[in-house]
């Protein structure tokens, strides 16, 4: 009987931890700022409005950023395809997702037929779109994916994603990164960071500075980024190092 009980309690375990996993939330996201698509419609801050449905997204990044720390693993945000965010910059933490679990920044194809990738813009040279920092005394987390959007520093921004403290396991995927000081900036020893498909575009000191350990660099463009080097290096002990992207194209000197 106590065999029984137990397995029994065994497969309920594993019931819920399935339906958890089934069940993970996805936010939306619409704004309309200068050269937005024309039809955009911005979504709603306002406290009543949960953003879990593309007809009722949240509007700016301000408000995933405030959200962000309650988002449980496997949940996603998605930015509406057509929309454009000024000012985009965030400070992210999460302590629920994982490697395993991930939280997803990604784009999706709103009602109003915007298909174009959505660009978040930040030009202030002390701000970063994506960072995955708090700030403060360093905590460990980490479990995070952005992938399929436009990050556009117009000449001017500091970081299109930036990572410190105890990081580990982020994935950039197939995002454009044009117009910042540096594209990425992976800081030291920060563990299991991987950069599939980029482009980097004018990034004036670097498109990558990379000081990861056990990360990965592959198959990413590199266009007319400075400091001779499109991937600068200090103090890596990424294995991934030694093998180039598999475009790569030029580097401006300065």
């Amino acid at each position: 009987m106590k065999l029984a009980t137990l397995a029994s309690l065994g497969l309920l375990a594993a019931a819920l931890g399935l339906g958890s996993a089934a069940h993970a939330a996805t936010y939306y996201v619409s704004d309309c700022q200068a050269g937005a698509d024309p039809k955009c419609v911005p979504g709603d801050d306002s406290e009543s409005n949960k953003g879990l449905s593309p007809s009722t997204p949240w509007r700016t990044t301000a408000k995933v950023k405030s959200k962000f720390g309650g988002l449980a693993g496997s949940d996603k945000v998605l930015f509406a395809g057509g929309g454009v965010w000024v000012d985009a910059a965030m400070m992210l933490q999460n302590f629920n997702s994982s490697a395993a679990s991930p939280i997803t920044f990604d784009s999706y194809a709103p009602a109003w037929g915007g298909t174009a990738r959505p660009i978040l813009k930040q030009t202030d040279p002390e701000e970063t779109v994506f960072s995955f920092s708090d700030g403060g005394e360093p905590d460990a987390d980490g479990g995070y994916v952005v992938q399929n959007l436009d990050l556009r520093g117009e000449g001017t921004g500091g970081s299109a994603v930036f990572t410190s403290q105890q990081i580990r396991d982020i994935t950039l995927r197939n995002p454009r990164i044009e117009g910042f000081e540096i594209g990425v900036y992976c800081g030291r020893a920060i563990e299991r960071i991987k950069l599939f498909d980029l482009v980097l575009v004018n990034n004036r000191g670097q498109g990558v500075l990379w000081e990861c350990a056990s990360s990965s660099i592959e198959g990413n463009v590199f266009d007319n980024n400075g400091w001779k080097l499109p991937v600068y290096a200090t103090r890596s002990t990424s294995t991934a190092m030694a093998a180039a992207p598999r475009t790569t194209s030029s580097a401006t000197t300065r």
